[in-house]
């Protein structure tokens, strides 16, 4: 395939992917699966790509629908993994996104739920980016491990897990084991 047809069958590939993600559920999935093989194909400049794929996966985090979401979050810890200052500039938006909608007053549970899918991911995917605001998300985690939906306490355990797995490594063994210790009895109330 030439240069000219490439780009034209990347730029109709990405117009149909855009359709699919602003449609019903399965089409969403369909277009985030899509978007998700994308990642690690070199078309476009970098910064062009990096932009567009993460325009649609916000669309993916924006519904209400659990399966969409969680394959959106996947998508975007994917490209989280890719490099260059445009990836590290999504992650940081994501990232204050989460935590702002982790402390919204108003109670909007696809929100808190996409929040916590997102910061897991973020958290395994880019942990030198997610750590700076470490603080930030010990403090609103406890927000979401208290909501009354089973899957957004369950996302929130499986980030802090994600988190304090990250956070873990930069603390020698013994200092690790009695840290856990510390965090781990801060829980035990909560349930």
């Amino acid at each position: 395939m030439s240069g000219e047809s490439y780009t034209k069958f990347m730029s109709d590939l990405n117009g149909h992917i855009c359709e699919l993600v602003n449609s019903g559920v399965q089409e969403k999935i369909g277009g985030i699966l899509a978007i998700d093989e994308l990642i690690d194909v070199d078309y476009d400049e970098n910064a062009t790509k990096i932009t567009r794929l993460a325009n649609y996966i916000r669309l993916g985090l924006t519904t209400s629908d659990p399966t969409v979401m969680l394959l959106a979050s996947k998508a975007l810890g994917k490209l989280a993994r890719s490099s260059g200052t445009l990836t590290a500039e999504c992650v940081e938006f994501e990232v204050k996104r989460a935590l702002e909608w982790l402390q919204e007053k108003d109670r909007v549970e696809p929100r808190r739920h996409a929040a916590v899918l997102v910061l897991k991911e973020l958290a395994i995917n880019a942990p030198t980016l997610f750590y700076v605001h470490v603080a930030s998300f010990v403090d609103l985690v406890w927000v979401a491990l208290r909501d009354q939906k089973q899957a957004i306490r369950e996302g929130a355990v499986e980030a802090l897990k994600a988190c304090l797995g990250k956070k873990q490594k930069k603390h020698s063994p013994k200092k690790k084991k009695k840290k856990k210790k510390k965090k781990y009895s801060a829980l035990i109330p909560l349930l």
